[in-house]
């Protein structure tokens, strides 16, 4: 037998050894699949592994051994942030029958959760790692394992914490969209009557599409509370002036602005709905339409609110 012969006999044990010690350690179902070319041609290699193929048995013999591996990732993500189950990782490996033997060369498959620029990155530094191997096909593999496994995991987690931020970001905008646009305030508005049942009720009903919080204080005059945020207000106070108060000439719209205060964040809110106190608060006057401005102070000091009552109805302004 000629040495060339010897040389591919030696290469097809060893290849086959690699395999067979590879398919005893990664026995899940899927873990490891042969491509058809070699499944097919497994039971004539097995047939030669006691003795050299004869030079025209050994024309039949396929250049390479080809198998996948499915690698399962080991990712420690916070659950409640990263809900979604690390991945496997698919890796191919052809191992050459030809003389002289050469590594096995590894095909690492990008997934579809990672971009291609960041794929040929990972299997670009999976070939660097491996370059200065000089151990059997077996370790070679093995390292290469271990190796995509442990970096593959870590660029699972990078990939969902940056997801994770990514969502976080878009439900942030989301809320701004559903906010309106500009600061959260509390803005404070008096009229100088308002007693109509049905523009009473606007106010109060049409506040909850727009996210806003506060209270309408019926009589003459009235006071209006509202809090949002400023974009919201202003689309808000656009409907009441030009719909709820359609059937009212322009210039006796009047309605004017006493004070405006920034709140540091929702919590900041002293009301959680839009209500009306009118009936909170006993009437005065000839006509009975002038609200107690000791119990409206009383009822926004409870609030939290009694400085404002000073700055917006302070100074016998909001009843004469």
């Amino acid at each position: 037998m000629s040495s060339r012969g010897d040389d591919t006999h030696s290469i097809l044990v060893a290849a086959l050894s690699t395999l067979e010690v590879l398919s005893s350690m990664l026995s899940l179902d899927g873990e490891l699949s042969l491509a058809p070319s070699t499944a097919a041609a497994l039971p004539l290699l097995s047939s030669l592994a006691d003795a050299p193929p004869s030079p025209s048995l050994a024309a039949q013999l396929p250049s390479e051994l080809i198998f996948t591996i499915l690698i399962a990732l080991d990712a420690q993500t916070d659950a409640a942030s990263t809900p979604d189950e690390p991945p496997s990782l698919r890796l191919t490996v052809s191992l050459p029958l030809s003389h002289p033997q050469s590594p096995p060369h590894l095909t690492l498959h990008q997934p579809t959760w990672l971009s291609r620029t960041a794929h040929h990155s990972f299997a670009a530094a999976l070939a660097a790692s491996l370059t200065s191997a000089e151990e059997d096909s077996t370790s070679f593999i093995l390292d290469a394992i271990e190796w995509v496994r442990d970096k593959g995991s870590r660029l699972w987690e990078q990939t969902q914490e940056e997801k994770g931020e990514r969502e976080r970001l878009a439900a942030s905008e989301r809320d701004k969209a559903s906010l309106g646009e500009g600061a959260l305030v509390r803005v404070w508005f008096w009229l100088p009557s308002l007693s109509t049942r049905e523009k009473r009720d606007n106010i109060v009903d049409w506040a909850p599409e727009y996210r806003l919080t506060g209270f309408v204080l019926a009589g003459k005059p009235a006071l209006l509370c509202v809090e949002g945020t400023e974009g919201n207000i202003d689309s808000y106070m656009n409907d009441i002036k030009s719909v709820s108060w359609a059937d009212i000439p322009s210039f006796q719209k009047k309605i004017s602005e006493r004070h405006r205060t920034t709140l540091d964040s929702p919590s900041s809110r002293a009301f959680t709905v839009m209500e009306e106190i009118t009936h909170l608060v006993d009437k005065g006057g000839q006509r009975g339409n002038r609200g107690d401005q000791g119990q409206v102070r009383d009822w926004l000091v409870a609030k939290g609110l009694g400085e404002a009552f000073g700055i917006v109805i302070g100074g016998g302004s909001f009843v004469s």
